[in-house]
């Protein structure tokens, strides 16, 4: 929608390959955890506050996150009708 479609191939690409969103999906869901952990420490570096709160009420990233990491690829924008030809 936003660019051809090569280009959205070899985008993609790239975040599989070195964004390490490949690993999202495998057995074990190696990637979330990874990912999960990431977004725990910049929000403990970035908001220490919220950090605080959620390690107070057991709330860890997976909880708030998974929709959204799982996501990354399965969302669909909506497309602008004017785009598109008969």
């Amino acid at each position: 929608m936003h660019c051809s479609s090569t280009l959205a191939f070899w985008l993609f690409v790239n975040l599989i390959e070195e964004c390490e969103l490949r690993d999202i999906y495998q057995e074990g869901l190696p990637g979330l955890i990874k990912h999960s952990f990431i977004i725990n420490m910049l929000v403990k570096d970035h908001l220490p506050d919220l950090h605080k709160h959620f390690e107070e009420h057991n709330v860890v990233a997976e909880m708030y996150a998974k929709d959204w990491i799982f996501g990354l690829f399965a969302s669909i924008l909506p497309e602008n009708e004017s785009h598109i030809t008969a």
